[in-house]
């Protein structure tokens, strides 16, 4: 699990939203980690990773936007805002 620690040290990629190096994938990885644990800490992180700046909210949808880069593949379920 030293890969959660990683994450949580390093703290949010600003490649945008997905699952892939995005807001969810580090709240996803937190979650999986809480369903195996059940310690209350990964729950905490992965709401943490959920709350990010309202800035970057608005540009969710136009990626390029308050420093975020477009992904490779905007409209992929993994890369992009599917």
């Amino acid at each position: 699990m030293l890969w959660s620690v990683v994450i949580w040290q390093r703290g949010l990629l600003r490649k945008g939203y997905s699952i892939c190096h995005g807001t969810a994938g580090n709240a996803y990885s937190f979650l999986s980690l809480y369903q195996v644990t059940q310690e209350k800490k990964y729950l905490y992180r992965a709401c943490k990773c959920s709350v990010f700046n309202p800035v970057w909210a608005e540009g969710c949808l136009d990626y390029g936007t308050h420093g975020c880069r477009i992904p490779d593949r905007p409209y992929s379920l993994f890369e992009g805002k599917t």
